[in-house]
């Protein structure tokens, strides 16, 4: 579900913006608190981190252009969907940059509010899919670390990586737990004979491995 506040200084039109849909039946969002000028709609996004704010583009002490900058420069990724009665291209080229969803002009028709929205939410909806997939797949890494580590300590002790620029490739992917510029890696393992390259290892090694940040790998 998303979150919108609706912000106009008039009454009548703000309460008409909150009841025109049924927001949650039709878009999906769920009004989570309502401003009647610009200053509080900024302070109310700035606590509630709604997905939308809906605005008036002239309102006391803050206008909708001035609180979608400030809202901007604040870190919140609120969508600023912007109502105005004025008719000058200027604010409409205003609202170009500072990345506005939807610019509506007054007399508001429904049908390009509801067309604006359903962009607005096919937008937001997709780049939250995306972010789940990317947490998803960051999650599918972390549980899967301890396997690629093993096998990337497995790898090194041997002797499959020959140049040091490969190794730490190798290990930028799967890092050991590190302190201080340090790799420090537990290796719990049963080595057979690796043949001529390494001695022979019958029994666990348990052993620490611990390489400043660009030292040089050699052999024992």
């Amino acid at each position: 579900m998303l979150t919108m506040i609706v912000a106009d200084d008039e009454p009548f039109i703000r309460n008409s913006l909150i009841r025109v849909f049924d927001w949650q039946e039709e878009f999906g969002i769920e009004i989570i608190g309502e401003a009647s000028d610009g200053l509080e709609a900024y302070e109310l996004c700035l606590k509630l981190r709604p997905d939308i704010l809906f605005t008036d583009i002239m309102m006391p002490l803050m206008g909708g252009l001035e609180v979608a900058e400030k809202l901007r420069e604040a870190g919140c990724r609120a969508r600023i969907i912007i109502i105005s009665g004025a008719q000058d291209f200027s604010y409409a080229r205003e609202a170009l940059k500072v990345n506005a969803e939807g610019y509506i002009l007054k007399p508001v028709k429904l049908p390009e509010i509801r067309s604006v929205f359903r962009q607005a939410v096919a937008k937001l909806t997709e780049e939250r899919e995306q972010q789940l997939d990317i947490e998803q797949l960051k999650q599918q890494l972390q549980d899967n670390m301890p396997l690629l580590r093993e096998k990337f300590l497995q790898n090194l002790i041997a002797g499959l990586y020959r140049k040091e620029d490969e190794i730490w490739q190798r290990y930028s992917i799967s890092p050991c737990p590190s302190s201080r510029g340090h790799c420090l890696a537990s290796v719990c393992s049963s080595w057979m004979n690796t043949g001529a390259r390494w001695l022979n290892t019958r029994r666990s090694i348990s052993s620490c491995f611990i390489f400043p940040s660009r030292m040089s790998f050699r052999r024992a």
